[in-house]
């Protein structure tokens, strides 16, 4: 049965770092929407509706989820990890619960590649719209979901505190250098255990 899809971009044109480093635009509503007179079916053959929307920030990207699951039957977003992460956690504390369809597009991509997602974007939306299924657990503590790591101490906000600016020059030494310099300015603490 064919159904309503939402596609959520954190930008409708974004740069993908391909194998060979370079740096490619692609415009992820053409992608979706258009297969340029290729086999591949596009969105617009597997749902009646297909709305576009660019979110603002990961807070815009979270809230237009929330509200999209009592209306879609399938929600596409693209990002990293942070993104699968906080879009898997708001659908999971939702009462109704689409499918998901992911496009990585993020520095490192830890989560497609253990879930196997391709990260070529065509393949990706290839998978996506030939509905290619994928098991994930979830799990909570409290009221917090979390998809695949849960981590305390020292060095684990880099993640999120990690400028973009600086992704984009080091990629995932980016991350590294942040926590280097998060880590030799926190203050040590004597601690006794007994």
């Amino acid at each position: 049965e064919v159904g309503l899809g939402l596609m959520l971009c954190s930008k409708n044109f974004i740069s993908v770092e391909t194998i060979s480093e370079s740096i490619q635009e692609i415009n992820i509503e053409e992608v979706l929407t258009n297969n340029n007179g290729e086999e591949t079916p596009t969105a617009i053959k597997v749902y009646d509706i297909v709305d576009i929307y660019e979110s603002k920030s990961p807070d815009d990207l979270k809230e237009k989820v929330k509200k999209a699951s009592y209306t879609y039957d399938a929600i596409v977003f693209n990002g990293g990890d942070g993104s699968f992460n906080d879009v898997c956690c708001v659908i999971s504390g939702c009462e109704r619960r689409p499918t998901l369809g992911y496009i990585p597009t993020g520095t490192t991509n830890d989560i497609a590649h253990n879930l196997k997602i391709p990260r070529n974007v065509k393949k990706a939306v290839k998978d996506i719209v030939d509905q290619v299924s994928i098991k994930h657990d979830v799990s909570k503590i409290n009221d917090a979901y979390f998809m695949y790591v849960l981590a305390i101490g020292a060095g684990t906000s880099t993640s999120y505190t990690t400028k973009q600016a600086v992704k984009r020059a080091l990629g995932r030494f980016g991350y590294v250098r942040n926590f280097l310099e998060e880590f030799a300015s926190r203050d040590l603490i004597d601690v006794k255990l007994s």
